[in-house]
């Protein structure tokens, strides 16, 4: 068959593949970094502050959900969640029934840590297993003033097997653990997420050093040869990894570390080379570019998928020596497609 052939690919590309291997695999539960369930009068947010957010959060997630409008949950929502999740309703409403939205996660049992007591702040909780949810989520939301609501600003699955020391609310320490001085931490936090992307990009370590063989890369790398060798010399493939367009935030480690997360956007595009081939992208991907569901998006010249994804890394004390290590992602969201350009 020559070249001139029709060729169907996944509209998933990185998504569906991405989001079974990352969570889908066996072993055993992650060394979750819960904090001690203690509270003292010196606590920032004791526990039932904290269980009157975390119910109050769920419950405004879930009216949004149901109405597909993050409008409703904008008062316990920042804004990087609300974009992650209306790509969410932008793909429930082609979808339909075949697409599921994640749930929220948030257990108001959870024991919180706080960054520091300046604003703004940065407030993090684990919630074990529970449900249909076979991993820990840790969730991070902030608070800009005394009078603002905490608002739920982004969430990851923990891997299963990682060591991850234990959060730490920062009761004494005047300035946000992430605003600490960098020689205390083995990277400056402001720089991982845009360090990690060039490192998901040419698979060179930097400045900053990342723990090997993490999930995030790998499968990011394995997906990008696949779609390589399915396109084989019809097209290009080429991959572009950058950091979101929200801050990071951060909260320390008993060790005297911290745990972060930030947003990053992945790109895929395919640029048609062999003249007179037929492209097709299907599922989500076809979905979207044609804005109805059983769609086909013909590649014209080029389309480029874009996805988006909040990533959790520790981040050590400068004083062991360990370079930083992803510890949680969560599934990779379809954004936007473009095609024809």
């Amino acid at each position: 068959m020559s070249e001139r052939k029709i060729r169907k690919l996944s509209g998933l590309l990185l998504c569906a593949a991405m989001s079974a291997t990352l969570f889908g695999c066996a072993g055993r539960a992650a060394d979750s970094p819960l904090p001690k369930a203690k509270f003292t009068a010196e606590e920032i947010v004791g526990a039932d502050r904290f269980a009157a957010i975390a119910s109050d959060t769920e419950k405004k997630i879930a009216a949004a959900d149901s109405a597909g409008d993050g409008e409703k949950a904008r008062g316990r929502a920042c804004e990087s969640f609300l974009a992650v999740r209306g790509a969410h309703y932008r793909l429930k409403k082609l979808l339909g029934d075949g697409y599921k939205i994640p749930s929220a996660g948030i257990s108001p049992k959870s024991v919180p840590v706080v960054s520091g007591t300046d604003f703004p702040r940065t407030m993090a909780a684990v919630a074990r297993p529970a449900g249909n949810r076979n991993f820990s989520t840790l969730s991070m939301w902030k608070q800009d003033s005394a009078r603002a609501d905490y608002k739920l600003c982004g969430q990851t699955f923990l891997f299963p097997g990682l060591r991850i020391p234990r959060l730490k609310t920062a009761l004494t320490d005047r300035k946000r653990a992430e605003n600490r001085d960098s020689k205390y931490y083995a990277a400056d936090a402001k720089d991982v997420l845009g360090a990690y992307a060039q490192y998901l990009n040419d698979g060179k370590q930097g400045k900053i050093k990342f723990a090997p063989h993490d999930r995030v890369f790998t499968e990011i790398t394995e997906q990008r040869s696949a779609l390589k060798q399915a396109v084989g010399n019809l097209a290009e493939v080429n991959t572009l990894t950058s950091p979101g367009s929200k801050d990071y935030m951060a909260v320390p480690t008993e060790n005297g570390g911290l745990v972060m997360l930030g947003e990053l956007s992945y790109s895929i595009e395919v640029t048609r080379k062999a003249e007179g081939a037929t492209l097709r992208l299907g599922d989500q991907i076809g979905a979207l570019a044609a804005g109805a569901a059983n769609q086909v998006a013909d590649v014209k010249n080029k389309l480029s998928a874009n996805y988006l994804m909040f990533v959790s890394f520790y981040i050590p004390p400068a004083k062991t020596g360990q370079p930083v290590q992803v510890v949680g992602a969560a599934s990779p969201v379809l954004n936007s497609v473009t095609n024809g350009q």
